[in-house]
């Protein structure tokens, strides 16, 4: 995440206020206590993720008012997304997130439909939460501890979050719902292999109950063929009567039908006479037809020509909108070109025309380093006079020493020479009283002379060590004085690249303002999509020739609708001029039916009488075939069911076969199962957090510890590093438990955490949290592209402030983005862009210099 903007209203210290990132790579943000340094990130996290230093909502809201706003863009994976959440406390208190990403056509709406599921959203498009946040690239204002304080639990738990080792949990939960699943395969196989074999055990009774179902068949077989005989014998006789009995229904339905037949033919010949009449009328109305037809012909012909114009004029418009859209589109491309060089040019005008100030600043740079160069010069020279004066003072101190050695000897010499007898005690010659008090002036003198030696030593030594002490306080100021040329020359090599990419961006504007001028020439004088401009002009042209009138069209309309009723005249006159003749002839067909049919009727009238005598003993006979068939029945019934039992039987024995299979394909089922059961439970636990986890976090702590070591080193000058450890013996038995604890140590052993000073405190909570932060950049788990350290500065003194600093150079390229917070004014001068904020009247201001 790389922050772009951040727009606030009403929160906190501010009442309006806006800060744009993108002008700056390594910042600080300064001000006085209270000013609202630290309100500008917890704005951001407030934003992003509804939290902030203060539980309440309502509390964030700026004294005097009731609603606030909260607008935060930034920049991730490549993509611009922009989050907006405003709370009010108005009534019971209405709270809003809506979350966005920047598209070629604007911004795109993401915001679910509620606060939460959005938030869950933003969460996974961070992946990460807000304590996972302030535990990795946001050193909090008080909570620089935060990691380092928490149990080894919790550290843990942090470094999963930070690691992205979530999806291990995702993909545990899916191995253990996949066992559990496998697990009721199981039960739900052995159950049916269970009813399957309990089943089988019927084999034998079944068997037995299909010999006795099939003697009894064979038994009912034979009495249903007895009555069978009986029943087909009474069965002729009734069929005889029966077919007589038919013919005598059948006459009496023809009877019934011919006469109603005669009625309705005495009907049809009576309207044939009506419709030959109606006919006759219409033939003597064919002269007015056809004139009406001819003026009908004329008004469609008309009618035709305007649907043609009217078409014609339909193409054009749509040729017409067509180019019309074309014209719109070249302009809007043309806008839309002219909107992007108008916003390269606003984001280049403002680093071209700070050159010369930089510029400016370069030289009095360069001037303080060659100075402070020339000063560095003359230190050298003095620390070799130093050097040189240190070892001419040993010198003459060891030479002090050999002539105050040299002096006792003498002394000691002096002092045996005067307590001696006949001989000298040094070189045993006969020795007198002359040539004692020749002797003993002669040590004398010698003695003198060594005193006066070690005089002149011991003068010339004091002069010495005086000139020393001079030159040692002169060296002390010289180093003093050259402090700030790191420092210096690090601020000269930040604004020479400044200045190299104001020097392109110089060139890069001067191209697009010449593109830009040209842009606004083609709109103002309208000189683009020439082609599509004439091809406009023709079709105007073309629609104007064609002359269309709607009125007119509608008239013909009206005309044709009015002598539309004479085609439906003329298809009924030519269909009376063709059916006249047909009709006459069925008039004379249906007469001669009618004819034949009365001379039928007369016919089965007589025939009618004859069967109604012969059919008079048929209910007799239907009697005794309805007992007979009744008998059949019921012996037919007891073989069906005697035959049903016999079916049941084999298909009990039959389905024991089918079950047997099964049993057989259960079986293979549930290896299979359990096959599963046991890979899906050993995914479990690999994904589980004593499996691939626990292997990530053991692969990412040493290269988390080696990173925090160096730059811990850098700030303590290699007094201080640190280890962690992730596994300890129990207390009690030979167990090792799991965990994350962190050991210190420096040149006085290994302490813990809670020994050490609050400035030692802060740098090693400050190198274990830059320490998280590069190696998740390099991970690219959480897109942690960003490093804010709020306070911390304070804890230090003058030297550990100075490291801090170089430790914050020296990691700033591992981040795209670098803020340090601090009311120290003294730190102003060490970062080249500062975030000033100072409190106001109507609210606190902020400013970028």
């Amino acid at each position: 995440m790389v922050p772009l903007t951040l727009k606030l209203q009403n929160f906190l210290a501010y009442q309006e206020a806006e800060l744009d990132f993108r002008g700056f790579h390594l910042a600080v943000l300064i001000g006085e206590n209270g000013a609202g340094k630290s309100t500008l990130l917890d704005a951001i996290t407030w934003a992003l993720w509804g939290r902030a230093r203060v539980n309440s909502d309502d509390a964030l809201i700026h004294l005097g008012f009731t609603d606030m706003e909260v607008e935060y863009t930034f920049g991730l994976q490549g993509n611009t997304h922009r989050v907006i959440r405003k709370r009010s406390k108005k009534g019971r208190g209405r709270s809003d997130l809506s979350l966005q990403v920047e598209s070629g056509n604007g911004w795109h709406i993401l915001t679910e439909s509620n606060i939460k599921a959005t938030q869950t959203k933003i969460n996974q498009l961070m992946r990460l939460d807000y304590e996972t946040f302030i535990n990795s690239v946001f050193l909090l204002q008080g909570r620089a501890d935060e990691f380092t304080t928490k149990s080894p639990g919790e550290r843990k738990k942090i470094l999963c979050d930070i690691l992205g080792l979530s999806v291990y949990e995702i993909y545990e939960g899916r191995a253990k719902k996949r066992a559990n699943e496998s697990d009721k395969q199981v039960t739900i196989v052995e159950a049916k292999i269970k009813q399957i074999e309990e089943e089988l055990t019927h084999q034998l009774q079944y068997q037995t109950e299909l010999v006795a179902s099939e003697q009894d068949v064979e038994k009912l077989s034979q009495q249903l063929q007895v009555v069978e005989k009986e029943q087909q014998e009474l069965y002729e006789q009734h069929r005889a009567i029966s077919d007589k009995q038919r013919q005598l229904n059948e006459l009496r339905s023809r009877l019934g039908h011919d006469e109603t037949n005669l009625a309705h033919m005495r009907e049809t010949i009576a309207a044939l006479q009506t419709k030959i009449k109606q006919y006759q009328t219409i033939l003597g109305q064919e002269s007015q037809i056809e004139q009406g037809l001819t003026e009908l012909k004329q008004a469609q012909e008309l009618v035709v020509d305007w649907e043609r114009r009217l078409l014609e004029m339909s193409g054009l418009q749509n040729q017409r909108h067509a180019l019309e859209r074309e014209l719109d589109a070249a302009k809007a491309k043309i806008e839309a070109d002219l909107r992007g060089v108008t916003t390269t040019v606003n984001h280049l005008s403002p680093k071209v025309a700070n050159i010369d100030a930089q510029q400016t600043q370069l030289a009095e740079l360069e001037i303080q380093v060659n100075d402070l160069k020339i000063l560095e010069q003359e230190r050298t020279i003095q620390q070799n006079k130093y050097t040189e004066l240190d070892k001419e003072i040993a010198r003459l101190d060891e030479q002090r020493k050999k002539f105050e050695h040299e002096g006792k000897e003498l002394k000691a010499k002096l002092a045996e020479l005067q307590k001696a007898g006949s001989h000298c005690p040094v070189c045993k010659t006969p020795l007198n009283e002359r040539h004692r008090a020749e002797a003993a002036a002669q040590f004398e003198h010698d003695i003198e002379t060594k005193r006066a030696d070690y005089q002149i030593i011991q003068k010339h030594e004091k002069e010495l060590g005086k000139q020393k002490t001079v030159l040692k306080s002169d060296l002390d100021e010289s180093s003093q004085k050259l402090i700030p040329l790191t420092q210096l020359q690090s601020r000269i090599a930040m604004l020479k690249q400044s200045l190299n990419e104001a020097q392109q961006a110089t060139v890069q504007l001067a191209e697009s303002q010449t593109q830009q001028i040209a842009l606004k020439n083609q709109l103002v004088q309208q000189t683009f999509a020439q082609t599509t401009r004439a091809e406009l002009g023709e079709v105007q042209n073309v629609l104007a020739a064609l002359n269309y009138h709607r009125e007119a069209h509608q008239q013909a309309k009206v005309t044709v609708q009015k002598l539309a009723h004479f085609e439906a005249k003329e298809r009924t006159l030519g269909e009376v001029k063709q059916r006249l003749p047909e009709e006459t002839a069925n008039f004379e067909k249906e007469q001669n039916r009618l004819n034949r049919l009365e001379e039928q009727t007369a016919t089965d009238r007589q025939k009618i009488a004859e069967l109604e005598k012969e059919t008079g003993q048929l209910p007799i006979l239907s009697q005794r075939l309805a007992k007979a068939n009744g008998e059949v029945a019921q012996w037919q019934r007891d073989e069906r069911i005697a035959r049903d039992k016999v079916a049941a039987a084999k298909q009990r024995l039959s389905y024991l076969v089918t079950l047997s299979n099964r049993r057989t394909e259960h079986e293979q089922e549930l290896q299979k199962a359990r096959y599963e059961l046991g890979i899906y439970r050993e995914l479990q636990v690999a994904f589980g957090k004593k499996g691939v986890q626990a292997l990530l976090i053991e692969s990412a702590i040493p290269e988390i510890e080696l990173e925090a070591n160096q730059l811990l080193g850098r700030m303590t000058d290699g007094r201080m590093n640190l280890r962690f450890e992730t596994h300890r013996e129990a207390k009690t038995g030979d167990n090792v438990i799991e965990t994350l604890d962190i050991r210190i140590a420096d040149e006085l052993g290994t302490r813990d955490y809670d020994l050490f000073s609050g400035g030692e405190a802060f740098r090693i909570n400050f190198a274990i949290r830059v320490a998280i932060s590069k190696v998740l950049a390099r991970r690219a788990g959480a897109q942690l592209q960003t490093l804010i350290i709020d306070e911390g500065f304070s804890s230090q003194d003058g030297a550990g402030r100075e490291r801090m600093v170089e430790a914050i150079n020296i990691i700033q390229h591992d981040f795209q983005k670098v803020i340090v917070i601090t009311h120290l004014d003294e730190l102003k001068d060490a970062f080249q862009t500062r975030i000033e904020v100072q409190k106001m009247e109507g609210g606190s201001r902020v400013t970028v210099r």
